[in-house]
């Protein structure tokens, strides 16, 4: 089951292999949540997210990362594109970031979704910055190889293309 994989070792080869996963793309994780929390003191609660995601996407092009906002990412289903996905950051093509303002934005509603983001691509990191009346954030990882065990279970093929 997807829930289960959220810092759960069942779903890991060994021990190490769970810590490698918590570990992963470690340097640009935190540098984008030293960000986050500079971007979360200088600007108040309460704006439309596109300014949080606009002060965010500058202060990663200017630590020298390779950024894209508002990114559309296809999804497919036995090779047919079936819909798009859009992700609000996604840093060095390897950490989906998602922005949100709202009071209880890092809730089990707003986790399960961010698990989905992360079965369907190629991506292995999400962080979700909350941008409330208190600055907030969670971290979900999801391994290529379970999401390859997982397709392999099935005929169809869905996610996004490698």
């Amino acid at each position: 089951m997807l829930h289960a994989i959220l810092f759960n070792q069942r779903n890991c080869v060994n021990r190490n292999r769970s810590l490698q996963m918590e570990l992963l793309h470690k340097n640009i994780t935190a540098s984008i949540l030293q960000s986050f929390f500079n971007v979360a003191k200088l600007l108040p609660f309460g704006l439309d997210k596109s300014f949080y995601i606009n002060a965010l996407t500058n202060d990663f092009q200017q630590a020298g990362f390779a950024v894209q906002a508002n990114k559309l990412v296809d999804i497919f289903y036995n090779n047919n594109v079936i819909g798009q996905l859009k992700f609000d950051i996604i840093v060095n093509n390897a950490v989906i970031i998602k922005v949100d303002t709202g009071f209880d934005f890092i809730n089990n509603e707003k986790q399960e979704k961010s698990k989905i983001y992360l079965k369907l691509s190629q991506y292995e990191v999400l962080l979700l910055l909350n941008f409330g009346q208190e600055a907030d954030h969670k971290r979900l990882f999801l391994s290529n190889d379970y999401k390859q065990q997982q397709q392999n279970r099935y005929s169809g093929y869905y996610g996004t293309k490698p």
